[in-house]
């Protein structure tokens, strides 16, 4: 079940208030009440699991953790060492302060027609876009 779900004629599921930079709601617990009642319904143990990152792409690799690293040491550095506000971005392989201007208020778009999204279009992975029938049922 998505976050943002919302039961008929129930409430969305909240995890909290959110905090006094973001000032909305942070959404979640929806699968926890799912578990809950299809427990109550059916009589049967039932347990919810938040994917998470695994969702997203598996589990990090010591290059995720390294780049974590990088950009959490950035940060830090940034906040002690400049007035200056931003986020920290990799830019053509180096980690920078990119200023919130620069990073946010358009849309990003990755480009279909070449590297990553032609690799994995090669291993048969379907973004939806493909023309109807394009992949061979099983």
């Amino acid at each position: 079940m998505a976050e943002g779900a919302i039961p008929s004629g129930g409430a969305l599921a909240v995890k909290s208030q959110g905090d006094e930079f973001r000032g909305v709601p942070v959404l979640g617990g929806i699968a926890e009440r799912i578990a809950v009642e299809l427990g109550r319904l059916t009589g049967k143990e039932t347990r919810s699991m938040v994917l998470g990152h695994l969702q997203r792409g598996g589990h990090p690799s010591s290059g995720d953790r390294v780049l974590a690293l990088r950009f959490g040491a950035a940060a830090i550095g940034e906040i002690a060492n400049s007035t200056a506000s931003g986020m920290v971005a990799m830019r053509g392989g180096d980690v920078r302060l990119v200023p919130l201007e620069e990073a946010a208020g358009r849309t990003r778009t990755v480009p279909v027609d070449r590297g990553i999204v032609c690799s994995a279009r090669e291993l048969g992975i379907c973004f939806g876009d493909e023309p109807e029938r394009h992949f061979s049922p099983a």
